[in-house]
């Protein structure tokens, strides 16, 4: 978007969807609030009729065309909530809708999407290509174009969330973002924000590289971690993370993210279920050299194309198979997805994909919460890293879930 959203298309857009879509309710939560020492207050979009946020932008946007525009149709690409919110709201107003879809979408979505009566082409093997697809279609047909966030009508009719919660709970001060571990958030928040999906990764792994870094700078001054000494491991990291970046634009992320929450909470289990997890280290299962070979690169290269649950995945490794204490594998997991995060930031920066500004921003917040972190997990070891890696496991994997099935 080249042009700047204004207060004021926030506020015509609130009076357009006025009716016309929930007016969600947000709600004191007393345990947050009792958690936080403060009141902390939810705004439940899971009440729209969709379930989602994502048909206030549809609607705004669709609800200002031309009686020309309505009787040709619309068209959008997408293989979540924003493609049911056109389909819902078109079939409201007697409106043909064309919703292209790649071929890895679930079938949940693709089923709730023609059940509001939309024409459903399922093409393309990733998101790009589906696009491609969507944009000829458009063209052929005379269709406009409801872009999932690249739009202005479409911000405006998100941004009615936040007035909502002004006029609702006008003593709020602070809007926040509740969530786990941090790689999820960054992503939907730049890709909101206009970022493509690859230049959403790659900002992300610059802010992630700065995260790691700084954690594993902390658990090495404490010598909880010799770099010299996990220098090769960590190349064979930084060599998969960079390999997992130069196929990210063929991944097909929706399929991940059917897969990755099952093995999440497989690992939550294990960490919450497994008797006698502590700091003290264990029997090997596995020749550092074989672990080096086998579950690094697999591990790293997942990272690099995708991410969340990465640092989960290399704390399974090191306790079952390395026989690391809890304390001593969270120290060499940060070292290890510094040097994934570093091996595919060097792909992103060569391919100019970053959002400097916003990325060294998220840096800046991500090293200082690592460096609190690190130091709290050194004072307390097992009983605090043990129920945070079950919580951010089952966070993700829940998450995941929810993206999965909703968008």
């Amino acid at each position: 978007m080249l042009a700047t959203l204004t207060f004021e298309q926030v506020r015509q857009a609130a009076r357009r969807l006025h009716g016309e879509v929930v007016d969600t309710p947000c709600l004191a939560s007393r345990t947050l609030g009792g958690m936080a020492g403060c009141e902390v207050f939810l705004k439940f979009e899971n009440h729209q009729f969709t379930a989602s946020f994502k048909e206030r932008g549809a609607l705004n946007k669709m609800a200002q065309l031309s009686a020309h525009e309505r009787r040709r149709g619309v068209l959008t690409v997408s293989a979540g909530n924003h493609a049911q919110g056109v389909a819902y709201h078109a079939q409201r107003m007697a409106m043909p809708a064309l919703i292209v879809m790649p071929r890895f979408a679930p079938s949940v979505k693709v089923e709730r999407t023609r059940g509001f009566g939309a024409e459903v082409v399922l093409e393309g093997d990733t998101f790009d290509d589906a696009r491609a697809h969507g944009l000829l279609m458009a063209r052929e047909r005379d269709l406009t174009v409801v872009h999932p966030y690249d739009d202005l009508d479409v911000a405006a009719g998100q941004g009615t969330i936040a007035l909502e919660m002004l006029a609702q709970q006008p003593s709020i001060d602070t809007l926040i973002v509740a969530i786990g571990g941090g790689g999820l958030i960054s992503m939907p928040a730049l890709l909101l924000a206009g970022a493509s999906p690859v230049e959403a990764l790659a900002t992300n792994k610059l802010q992630g590289t700065f995260g790691s870094g700084t954690a594993m700078v902390a658990y090495a001054r404490a010598g909880r971690v010799r770099p010299v000494e996990q220098w090769p491991m960590a190349t064979v990291s930084a060599l998969a993370g960079a390999g997992g970046a130069l196929v990210a634009h063929q991944i097909p992320v929706e399929v991940l993210r059917w897969i990755m929450p099952i093995v999440l909470i497989a690992v939550a289990a294990f960490f919450a279920l497994k008797p006698g997890l502590t700091d003290a280290p264990r029997p090997a299962r596995l020749h550092p050299a074989l672990f080096s070979a086998t579950l690094v690169p697999a591990v790293a290269a997942y990272d690099g194309f995708f991410g969340p649950g990465a640092g989960s995945f290399y704390m399974l490794g090191f306790v079952l198979l390395g026989g690391y204490g809890l304390l001593q594998a969270t120290a060499h997991t940060k070292m290890l997805n510094f040097a994934s995060n570093l091996g595919s930031l060097v792909v992103f920066v060569i391919g100019g994909e970053i959002w400097w500004a916003v990325g060294l921003a998220m840096a800046a917040a991500q090293s200082a919460g690592a460096a609190l972190g690190a130091r709290l997990a050194i004072r307390v070891g097992a009983s605090l890293i043990k129920p945070l890696l079950v919580f951010v496991s089952s966070a993700m994997a829940l998450r995941l879930l929810w993206q999965a099935v909703f968008g």
